[in-house]
């Protein structure tokens, strides 16, 4: 069977597509292969990778030294490191501006300010998982509009959990409702429209909403659909940001300003 990093780099090997089937690239699948001697065996890889664009390197024995190796996939849609030894994030991670899931899980990363910056500008993130690792603190996901699942699991406990599963539930809600609402527009079926009725006043109750905000034969716009939304969105960021002010407290750390220095006008 011809090895899945040759079929890639003769443009012969797995197709990604997205949900909607439109092709992307290509994938690489090494999930389960010992990588760490080949890897760091191998002279200096001087191939291009750049239509690879998703690429699985979980339970590989990938670790910090051979992390260098990812530089050559720029433009991944879809990256998954987890169960491997890293302690910190890849620094190629920063040259992959189009990833839409990373899956960094139970590792042993901590995170510093560097790191939690460059998770911050991967903008386009719609899946982040970095549970059952230590971080220190959390990712910064403030730039993330699209992001649907944020995992820290071992992170955040307790209360603050319970929080995040109600966020994420909320979410979820907002997905269904409007689902729900035009279903019921579309069927004349009395007992469908009861079940649907009922559903409806189940997510609207979970939204915070009386049922006379939801009356039937209302579908909510698309610009209702996006405040919800970004209300959620606005929850989380600012429970985010307390948790790390909390996590900096605990550790001594302090906020560093940067001085914004004037150019002269020399025109």
């Amino acid at each position: 069977m011809p090895y899945p990093g040759v079929q890639a780099w003769q443009r012969t090997g797995p197709k990604d597509y997205d949900a909607y089937g439109n092709y992307l690239g290509q994938r690489i699948d090494l999930s389960g292969t010992s990588l760490q001697y080949q890897l760091l065996s191998l002279p200096t890889l001087e191939a291009n990778f750049d239509h690879v664009t998703r690429l699985r390197l979980n339970r590989s024995g990938f670790s910090n030294p051979v992390e260098g190796f990812l530089g050559h996939f720029r433009q991944l849609r879809a990256l998954n490191l987890s169960s491997n030894q890293l302690t910190r994030l890849p620094a190629a991670l920063v040259d992959m501006p189009h990833l839409l899931e990373l899956h960094l899980s139970n590792k042993r990363i901590m995170l510093t300010g560097p790191a939690i910056e460059s998770i911050k500008n991967l903008t386009r993130l719609k899946i982040l998982g970095m549970e059952n690792n230590p971080l220190a603190l959390p990712p910064d996901v403030s730039r993330m509009p699209d992001l649907h699942i944020l995992n820290l699991s071992n992170y955040i406990q307790g209360a603050n959990r319970r929080t995040f599963n109600n966020l994420r539930r909320r979410i979820d809600a907002v997905l269904d409702l409007q689902v729900a609402q035009e279903q019921w527009t579309q069927t004349a079926d009395l007992s469908a429209r009861t079940l649907l009725r009922e559903k409806i006043t189940t997510l609207a109750a979970l939204l915070g909403k009386q049922p006379s905000d939801v009356p039937p034969g209302r579908v909510m716009t698309d610009e209702e659909y996006v405040a919800e939304l970004v209300l959620i969105n606005t929850e989380k960021n600012n429970l985010l940001k307390k948790l790390t002010r909390e996590a900096m407290d605990r550790a001594k750390l302090q906020r560093v300003e940067i001085p914004v220095t004037e150019q002269s006008d020399n025109s």
